[in-house]
């Protein structure tokens, strides 16, 4: 989830507000790889839906396409927040990817916070308030750092990253026509093969037209098939390649759901299983509240007469927390298995 610190703001340094641009329009013949736009630009509004800035209703803010340039078709809105009230806000693009092609326009969600997360957080502070958890229930800090452990128990029970990142991967040519990866592709910024000849290395840029991106949830909006399940890249051409680790590939990663935009966002129910893990684990350790939480989803039964209840057996789950609403979420997400022969 986006997120701006109130005294910090947006800034290219902190990319608190990215944007990324890819190929992927109707006549676009290789989707899925960053290209940078022709023309950009920003709003922001607040939770009722009133433009806050530019101050003037309508208008827009541009985004500069060289101080703001974060890298090839990565770019990062600047705004000043120190006026803006703690909470919920949206921006929203208009970006024209290339000269004559119509703008596309599309809203992100974001929260102005007056503490940094310290990492990826996959439900927002302001979400948490929606649902009952009051600031004198848990403070702004404490809520923060239960949303970042519960962001980090949703990675580790699914082996997926719920959000875009920007990252270089190095893979192993696999004599053949397709490059598998281990996590859902974004788009793509490079691709480079090391060619060994003899004692001597080179490295040769491959061109995006030689290749197809398998990201058609987010270019195409496609989810049958989900690519997400198989992210792969695959040369349009014969060009089997071999290699340990000689294939390095630059580019945004990361589970997402289709929104509009060109990267996606955490998909709903991924926050919803973080709000929930959020609730569960509120309380403080070794506290009555606390085993009452992580408790609830075994009851079976309960009375009030004696103020008793019973607990399904831990063996009758199989599940990550026990929680039948939560590992029925988590277990929907978690990455399929990889199977390998050497």
């Amino acid at each position: 989830m986006l997120f701006v610190v109130k005294s910090q703001g947006a800034t290219v340094a902190n990319r608190a507000l990215p944007l990324w641009v890819q190929t992927g329009n109707a006549h676009d013949l290789n989707p899925g790889i960053l290209c940078d736009p022709y023309s950009a630009a920003f709003q922001i509004l607040d939770s009722t839906g009133t433009q806050i800035y530019p101050v003037t209703p309508g208008t827009k803010q541009s985004v500069n396409l060289v101080t703001h340039r974060v890298g090839l078709g990565y770019y990062a809105a600047v705004w000043t927040s120190s006026a803006a009230a703690v909470g919920a806000y949206t921006i929203r693009w208009s970006v024209v990817p290339v000269v004559g092609d119509e703008e596309v326009v599309f809203d992100q969600s974001f929260e102005v916070v007056t503490k940094d997360f310290p990492g990826r957080n996959y439900c927002s502070l302001q979400s948490l308030r929606d649902d009952g958890i009051t600031a004198s229930a848990v403070a702004d800090d404490v809520a923060q750092r239960l949303i970042v452990q519960a962001s980090r128990m949703v990675e580790m029970y699914t082996g997926r990253v719920f959000a875009p990142v920007p990252k270089t991967v190095r893979v192993d040519g696999n004599n053949s026509r397709r490059l598998l990866f281990q996590e859902p592709i974004v788009a793509i910024e490079s691709l480079t093969v090391s060619l060994f000849l003899g004692i001597l290395e080179s490295d040769l840029a491959v061109l995006p037209d030689t290749f197809l991106v398998y990201n058609r949830h987010l270019s195409m909006g496609l989810l049958q098939p989900d690519d997400r399940d198989n992210p792969k890249i695959e040369f349009v051409y014969d060009a089997n390649l071999e290699g340990a680790q000689n294939i390095e590939v630059v580019g945004v990663f990361g589970y997402t759901e289709p929104d509009g935009s060109w990267c996606g966002r955490t998909p709903e129910l991924i926050q919803v299983a973080t709000r929930l893990l959020c609730f569960r684990y509120r309380a403080k350790p070794g506290t009555d509240d606390r085993d009452d939480d992580v408790k609830r989803g075994r009851i079976i039964s309960e009375h009030t007469k004696d103020q008793g209840y019973q607990l399904a057996n831990m063996s009758m789950f199989g599940g990550y927390t026990a929680d039948p609403e939560i590992d029925g979420i988590l277990s929907s997400f978690t990455r399929p298995p990889k199977f390998g022969a050497v």
